[in-house]
């Protein structure tokens, strides 16, 4: 399941630097018809005016040096684990992950996640250590919070 959903918002505007780090980001730009003033000349702008520039496909997934995965496990990730991860958050009202980190560990994989609420102008970092047996990882699933506790 993949989302192409992508807000225009301050959030956004936020994210762009953190996925930068990673090679690549959503640039949503709006540019506004220019209004020259008197005796300045305006430089023509990269984009055209009310131009949208495109978002890429939400989530973007990233894998910390890729190259210690194997094909298996890389399959073995996104159906037991992005794919389960996706459909839970798609299944919160306005909720919607923006992009997904993932990193090799000893004992399986780390996996860190952007959540862009719709209710908030802030965005929910979220992770979470995945177990590994062998070259498989099993299917994630949500903790549940035991009935009574107080944290």
């Amino acid at each position: 399941m993949r989302y192409s959903r992508c807000h225009m918002s301050k959030k956004l505007l936020f994210l762009i630097p953190v996925l930068a780090l990673f090679g690549q980001g959503c640039i949503n730009v709006t540019v506004p018809d220019p209004t020259p003033e008197a005796a300045t000349p305006m430089a023509p702008s990269p984009v055209a005016p009310t131009e949208t520039a495109s978002c890429p496909d939400l989530p973007q997934v990233y894998y910390f040096n890729k190259l210690v995965f194997s094909s298996r496990e890389i399959s073995s990730i996104q159906s037991n684990v992005i794919e389960p991860l996706l459909a839970y958050y798609a299944a919160l009202p306005g909720q919607s992950i923006v992009s997904i980190m993932i990193k090799r560990t000893d004992t399986g994989i780390s996996v860190e996640s952007i959540v862009d609420q719709s209710t908030s102008e802030d965005p929910v970092y979220q992770g979470f250590i995945h177990p590994r047996t062998g070259t498989t990882y099993p299917r994630w699933e949500p903790e549940v919070v035991p009935p009574g506790y107080e944290g």
